[in-house]
């Protein structure tokens, strides 16, 4: 909610159970309102996680005044709350060193540094060792279209398993890549590094050629004083050569008349390669002006990301070291929203962490909440078999669902343009300005998700074969425990589930070809035998997913063309479909031996 929240002490709560005239004021009856009022509070009380992951207790009243505070703004600005989990969400993070094969320019691979204590404080006398360990990251395909068109019309919070140094440095890493920084923190670091070095080099340069000056100048000084005492001894043998003028003059003659000297031929080698030309080479001076410059616009590009990161997350971050009372892999929609976050949906990979609370506002004990979108974990292939930083990704409990896919030169995952699309679908209905006032009062975040996906496979008639066993499907509607995750999905996204194999079905999603169920339904024109992957991708994109992709063997017999003739046969047919129930609960003992057996 992000709002700071004033507390009050007890004795103000409830204050109509007390005398309102002093002269009937009891102490006694003071205590015992006192006391009734504190346990009162105590049922009433919960624990709620605000920005910077602080924890606080608030009553009821309080509670419900932080949702109406934070509706009013949200309602105000147009806007909804979306909860984002990290790993295998956004990112697939690793601490393995052979990650750093992937890192470079460009690359959406990026590193950060985490802190790792070694070793154990023996007798208070020597504290553990800190250092800093380099992890890798690898962003999921879209991430900067999603978080840009995301944070348009959704308010940005993050909840991960993992601890909030954790969270607030990955946060930083998208929001570099967002603005097309290239260097993380270390490599800022090594900058810094790399031009403190330099200035050093450059400092002991000048004084190196600061002690060559002043050996070039004493030198030169000593060559004057050379040449001055060589012109005192021509001066001083000049007056003595007038006496010997003529001797020189007979001489010189004597020398002129030899023959001149033959000049030497100069020699070229060509130019000096370019490597060796010194103007190509940086001097040191000009090398800290490059790293000054280059350390300048990486520092500017930071600033910016750490400008963003406060405009799209703020301090709205909690991680599993602020909810450590919830126990291990639980999250609760209700401990960051009092009220349940009828204004805000949930994009994570696993949803039996959302499940396993216990303050879940649900239609079944056990299930996740209707505000969880649900998106297929992200592992990316180079790094699997890797060690995962935090928690394990979420494991899609349905066979055939993960397909495996051939090696691709560009990733093709598109699950947050899937998913961007439902925030956007959900946005429109949420605000909806055709809405009547009675149902714009009564709109919540949940009602229309479970309305949108109800709408993905209306008027679809499903058989699940090899999936769940067929007795777990004959339930009664009044049970509350939680369903099958198929069984689950299929009707959450609106489809009829049968038992059997009728003229009525449209889909059997199988997990394996060749058994009853599906050799019953290549007969039936139209009806499609699809691997569990088409349902899930339905699931994870909240739309009616093409089956070309996820056909099991053969496509289906192509439909006849529908006429008159073929309308009033689908009538007969309609009409005799009751008398054929009778047929199909005598083959249901022998489709249940069948599939027991086929899943032996």
């Amino acid at each position: 909610c992000g709002k700071k929240v004033n507390q009050h002490n007890d004795d103000n709560h409830n204050s109509s159970s007390m005398p309102t005239s002093p002269l009937h004021y009891d102490q006694s009856s003071q205590a015992q309102n006192n006391q009734m009022s504190k346990s009162q509070q105590q049922q009433q009380q919960q624990r709620v996680t605000v920005s910077g992951g602080i924890t606080m207790t608030l009553t009821e009243q309080e509670a419900q005044a932080m949702a109406k505070q934070t509706s009013k703004r949200m309602l105000d600005q147009r806007k909804l709350s979306l909860v984002l989990d990290l790993d295998h969400t956004l990112v697939h993070a690793t601490a393995d060193a052979r990650a750093t094969a992937y890192v470079g320019a460009g690359s959406d691979v990026r590193t950060l540094l985490l802190p790792m204590t070694e070793g154990t404080p023996q007798n208070n006398q020597q504290p553990p060792q800190v250092r800093m360990i380099k992890h890798f990251a690898k962003l999921r395909p879209h991430i900067k279209e999603f978080l840009a068109s995301a944070s348009e019309r959704y308010e940005l919070s993050v909840y991960t398993a993992g601890t909030r140094l954790y969270a607030e440095q990955i946060t930083m890493v998208l929001c570099r890549y967002m603005i097309g920084a290239d260097r993380d923190q270390e490599d800022l670091e090594h900058l810094r590094y790399g031009l403190f070095i330099a200035e050093q080099n450059l400092s002991k340069h000048r004084h190196h050629q600061q002690q060559l000056d002043q050996q070039q100048q004493q030198q030169k000084d000593k060559i004057e004083n050379i040449k001055e005492e060589a012109e005192a001894e021509e001066k001083k043998s000049s007056e003595n050569g007038e006496k010997n003028g003529t001797d020189a003059n007979e001489e010189s003659k004597k020398d002129s008349d030899e023959p001149p000297t033959k000049k030497r031929k100069k020699v070229s080698f060509g130019e000096p390669p370019a490597s060796l030309k010194t103007d190509q080479i940086d001097t040191p001076e000009e090398k800290v002006e490059k790293l000054k410059q280059e350390l300048e616009e990486a520092e500017r590009l930071e600033s910016l990301a750490m400008d963003l990161r406060k405009r799209l997350f703020g301090s709205r971050i909690v991680s599993r070291t602020d909810v450590g009372d919830l126990g291990r892999d639980v999250k609760s929609l209700k401990r960051i929203f009092p009220c349940g976050g009828t204004m805000a949906a949930i994009v994570d990979d696993r949803e039996d962490v959302w499940a396993k609370a216990s303050d879940n506002t649900v239609a079944r004990p056990g299930e996740p909440p209707e505000n969880l979108l649900l998106v297929r974990p992200y592992h990316w292939k180079p790094f699997l078999g890797f060690a995962d930083v935090n928690n394990a990704a979420g494991k899609v409990d349905v066979a055939g669902a993960e397909e495996d896919r051939p090696e691709e030169e560009v990733e093709s995952d598109e699950q947050l343009l899937w998913t961007g699309d439902i925030l956007e679908r959900l946005h429109t209905r949420f605000y909806d300005k055709e809405m009547s006032e009675e149902v714009q009062h009564q709109r919540t975040v949940p009602s229309i998700l479970q309305t949108m996906r109800n709408e993905v496979l209306n008027g679809c008639h499903l058989v699940l074969s090899g999936l769940i066993p067929i007795h777990k499907q004959q339930r009664e509607q009044t049970n509350n425990s939680p369903r099958p995750s198929v069984l689950r999905y299929a009707e959450n996204l609106g489809a009829k589930i049968l038992d059997n194999v009728t003229p009525r079905v449209t889909h059997v999603v199988a997990a394996r070809d060749g058994t009853d169920k599906t050799n019953r339904a290549r007969q039936i024109p139209g009806c499609a035998v699809v691997k569990a992957s088409w349902l899930m991708e339905c699931v994870w994109s909240v739309t009616k997913r093409d089956v070309v992709h996820h056909y099991l063997g053969k496509a289906p017999i192509a439909k006849p063309p529908i006429t008159k003739d073929t309308k009033t046969n689908s009538t007969m047919t309609n009409s005799d479909s009751n008398s054929s129930s009778d047929e199909d609960s005598d083959g249901f003992a022998a489709d249940f031996e069948q599939q027991m057996m086929d899943e032996m």
